[in-house]
């Protein structure tokens, strides 16, 4: 990893696992190769801005799966703003399907938009309330699997972390 900037951070890495699942004896070597870029600005004591893009890829028993992710956060006061793009290459197996769409891939997306509030903040633990929306996709050839191309859900949640040091 390297911090070329006082906002940015790279970084790259890359795992080589022999016999990784004891489930899947198939998969004898697994490579997992990922990069990223983060990005975070303090605009002022009330306002930051921070957005992350990860490329990730596995390789096993000669295929290749690629997954891409972009998402980021606008902190202002004591509100969140924030949305994630997903998209993935998934095998059949991965998401459980029968012969013969075992064995093909899939790309398939999520794309999420959300907000919180702090309730409780600077007291040593900010408690925050919020809400966040995904809607999904699948490619067309799904469909009889899945219902459909497109599906979404929600959920409300509490949050917990540490206050900021001022």
């Amino acid at each position: 990893s390297v911090n070329p900037k006082k906002n940015l951070a790279l970084q790259i890495s890359h795992g080589y696992l022999k016999n990784p699942e004891p489930l899947e004896p198939e998969i004898r070597i697994l490579r997992k190769t990922t990069a990223s870029a983060i990005y975070n600005k303090k605009l002022d004591d009330d306002h930051n801005w921070a957005s992350t893009f990860v490329w990730g890829q596995n390789y096993a028993n000669g295929e290749r799966s690629n997954s891409f992710l972009v998402e980021s956060n606008y902190d202002f006061s004591k509100n969140s703003v924030f949305g994630r793009f997903e998209t993935v290459k998934k095998s059949g197996h991965d998401l459980v399907l029968d012969d013969p769409l075992e064995h093909e891939q899939f790309w398939v997306q999520a794309f999420s938009l959300g907000y919180a509030r702090d309730i409780v903040q600077g007291k040593g633990i900010d408690v925050g309330l919020g809400g966040m929306a995904t809607i999904n996709h699948n490619p067309q050839s799904l469909s009889p699997v899945y219902g459909g191309t497109t599906h979404g859900g929600w959920q409300f949640f509490m949050r917990f972390r540490p206050s900021k040091h001022k």
